[in-house]
């Protein structure tokens, strides 16, 4: 659970992305966990930040996989229901996504992860349509 959260809690794609690059390194997680708190995190520990959004395991934390990590994450779905009526809709999310990932945000992402999270096509997003979601995509791994 830290790991997803702790995406959330240290600032946008804009304030991670060091040089802005277009992706998040790992540098990237040191350097931003070091200046949100104040402190140098173990290995371990930036290791399992970066598998909690890393999808595609190529060492970067790209847009898509930056908003993917923040669905996982309660806080952010609460952020994202604007009207507080347990519902996440497209226009929300998209609203959530140019929030942290910036204006020139790609709506193809947005698509991506609204299609595949709603399955019932009813065009809101539920907490069992992310439950099953996230049982689908996230892996739990042992880096000890």
């Amino acid at each position: 659970y830290f790991s997803k959260a702790i995406w959330y809690e240290m600032g946008t794609f804009k304030d991670l992305d060091q040089g802005s690059k277009g992706y998040i390194s790992r540098e990237d997680v040191v350097k931003a966990a070091e200046n949100h708190f104040g402190l140098q995190l173990a290995k371990v520990a930036v290791d399992n930040i970066m598998d909690a959004a890393d999808m595609s395991k190529d060492g970067r934390v790209s847009k898509d996989e930056f908003v993917r990590v923040h669905i996982m994450n309660a806080g952010a779905r609460t952020a994202m229901d604007l009207n507080h009526d347990g519902l996440v809709s497209r226009g929300e999310m998209e609203m959530f996504a140019k929030k942290i990932v910036g204006e020139d945000f790609s709506m193809q992402i947005l698509d991506k992860n609204f299609n595949e999270l709603d399955t019932a096509k009813t065009e809101y997003l539920d907490l069992r349509a992310v439950q099953r979601w996230l049982g689908r995509n996230f892996q739990l791994t042992n880096r000890m």
